[in-house]
């Protein structure tokens, strides 16, 4: 028969290796035919309080009476093994209760059975396990609930934004348009030689402009009208943007001339790619800044890149750094990850990688987004 490499050969009796005498839990050597203790490690004669002479002078009947016949039956192979909780007597008659790993093995032609010992849980050790179990399962869940819940709040803010946008391009911008076109016509009614009131209606004129231009401003920021002509649109128009406000270098570019979005997924990512440009423009201390938009398969994936100064690990985690937190948090809401990484050429880089919509998906979220609309859009009527 095989030697198990956890007895030694260089006695002629078996005995336990170095490693399982040096254990804390208990080992035991057993004769297959008797269940004659050959051998135990100080652990267990610790722990049932008998000398090691005194438990190579018994056997497991005598240390366990519930078992006359042996524990369990074991397979007749090498390494057969089973488990058992066992209820061993002490010697002051008190029980010592053991959880042990019963193996076959054999050394020099004799058959012999190795048990491994570990202290069974407790109750109370057992309580405390279900106990962390069930608030790891109360804390993913609730962990889920608040990503959906944040989720949920965006798509409200976001339609709450677009019906804002809506009402100030349609109401105020209309009302504002015909303030101008009754100012123009009064104008030409003044008197030529007045210039008093030609200087006020001029005043009043130029004040009508300017509020023209606020409200198209505003409407732009609460919901920019180029994510109807697509995202890929969108962020090309954001680019330029960013160049004339910034006066940092922009270039977007995409594998796509469209790519199929629903427009809470065309929103989120138009939202974080505005966030992301605004981050760089206060603090990257950059010159160039690269947009690509990439469709893959059913994925679509939006990477940002700067060549300023970096991101610091730290930088991330400050409780200031709410930028990136909101990002991070509406790349959760597309069920996706925001991830952050060095650039190639210095600088940061920012990536997000959604799942497309499938066909039921765009449906759904298409009726969804149908719903929150008030009647049709009215022409663009803000400027003159």
């Amino acid at each position: 028969m095989k030697t198990i490499t956890t007895m030694s050969d260089t006695l002629e009796l078996p005995h336990l290796a170095p490693a399982l005498q040096a254990a804390n839990n208990d080992a035991y050597l057993f004769d297959a035919a008797n269940w004659q203790v050959l051998d135990a490690n100080p652990a267990a004669c610790k722990h049932l309080q008998y000398s090691l002479a005194a438990l190579q002078a018994m056997t497991l009947l005598q240390l366990a009476p519930q078992w006359p016949d042996g524990p369990v039956p074991l397979g007749d192979g090498i390494g057969a093994h089973a488990i058992v909780q066992a209820q061993l007597q002490r010697r002051d008659s008190g029980v010592h209760a053991v959880r042990l790993r019963l193996t076959r093995a054999a050394h020099q032609g004799r058959a012999l059975i190795l048990a491994q010992g570990e202290e069974p849980r407790t109750p109370q050790a057992s309580a405390a396990v279900t106990e962390g179990r069930l608030e790891q399962r109360e804390l993913r869940q609730s962990r889920a609930r608040l990503a959906e819940l944040t989720a949920q709040i965006d798509k409200v803010r976001q339609q709450e934004r677009t019906r804002l946008a809506r009402e100030l391009h349609d109401d105020l911008g209309g009302n504002l348009t015909a303030i101008k076109m009754a100012l123009a016509m009064l104008a030409r009614r003044l008197p030529a030689g007045d210039a008093a009131l030609q200087d006020q209606a001029a005043y009043v004129d130029d004040l009508v402009d300017r509020s023209i231009d606020a409200v198209h401003r505003i409407s732009l920021d609460l919901r920019p009208s180029m994510l109807e002509l697509g995202l890929v649109a969108a962020l090309d128009w954001q680019a330029k943007q960013f160049v004339r406000q910034a006066g940092i270098e922009c270039v977007f570019s995409s594998n796509r001339k469209e790519i199929d979005l629903n427009p809470d997924q065309a929103t989120g990512l138009f939202r974080i790619a505005q966030e992301a440009l605004t981050n760089i423009a206060r603090h990257a201390h950059a010159s160039k800044v690269a947009v690509r938009l990439d469709q893959q398969r059913q994925h679509v994936r939006l990477c940002i890149s700067d060549n300023g100064v970096g991101m610091r690990p730290l930088d991330r985690a400050k409780p200031q750094s709410f930028g990136i937190r909101s990002m991070s948090e509406r790349a959760s809401a597309l069920g996706g990850a925001l991830q952050l990484a060095n650039a190639p050429a210095g600088g940061t880089l920012l990536t997000i990688k959604i799942r497309l919509s499938t066909p039921r998906e765009a449906i759904i979220a298409a009726a969804a987004s149908a719903g929150t609309q008030h009647g049709p859009r009215q022409p663009d009527v803000s400027k003159p």
